[in-house]
């Protein structure tokens, strides 16, 4: 789906740089271009690290936010779905290590939602979820400098044989064990549940 649109992207930045185009509108952050002869009804909205892409004609959409909550500290939303399939994935960030907020995979026979219950109570709080990441993130920072220390320079860049070393309950809600148990529902959490 994401490939999908960006080689239309390709295509059209291609057709609008050799002069050879049907239609398009570009308007401050708002571009709409329409091909009829090849098949190509492209939308798209650029904001401040907020991102709108349509395919009029596959149905693709991709949409992408991020909002900032703190120093380096950001919350971050990706939907990306056609007709037949969609994807949400919302997660913080802190420097370069995230953590999972949720994730909804949605198809025509089911849903399938991960969450961080942790996380979620205290998306309504922003000091009370400030508070949460840094302490998410601290044993991060401490487990690493203490490898570091004992053994300099054999961990810089394997994080992952450093998460592999840390117990299993200190994981990352990213790192799924198998097994796990999911809950199923039908619909997706919506812009204004995660944000407000």
């Amino acid at each position: 789906m994401e490939d999908e649109l960006i080689k239309l992207m390709e295509q059209i930045v291609d057709n609008i740089n050799s002069n050879d185009y049907s239609s398009f509108y570009l308007n401050g952050n708002k571009f709409h271009f329409i091909d009829k002869d090849r098949m190509i009804d492209f939308e798209a909205i650029i904001g401040n690290h907020n991102y709108y892409l349509k395919d009029n004609i596959e149905g693709n959409m991709y949409i992408a936010t991020r909002k900032r909550i703190g120093d380096g500290v950001f919350i971050h939303h990706i939907i990306m779905q056609n007709k037949v399939e969609s994807e949400s994935l919302s997660f913080f960030s802190k420097d370069n290590m995230t953590g999972l907020i949720k994730t909804i995979s949605k198809d025509e026979e089911e849903t399938l939602i991960c969450e961080n219950p942790d996380c979620i109570s205290r998306l309504g709080n922003t000091d009370q979820l400030l508070e949460y990441i840094n302490e998410f993130f601290a044993y991060d920072e401490e487990d690493y400098d203490l490898y570091a220390e004992e053994e300099p320079g054999l961990y810089a860049d394997n994080e992952e044989k450093l998460l592999q070393d840390l117990d299993d309950q200190e994981k990352t809600m990213l790192d799924i064990e198998e097994g796990t148990e999911f809950e199923y529902a039908d619909d997706f959490i919506s812009d204004s549940e995660l944000y407000d």
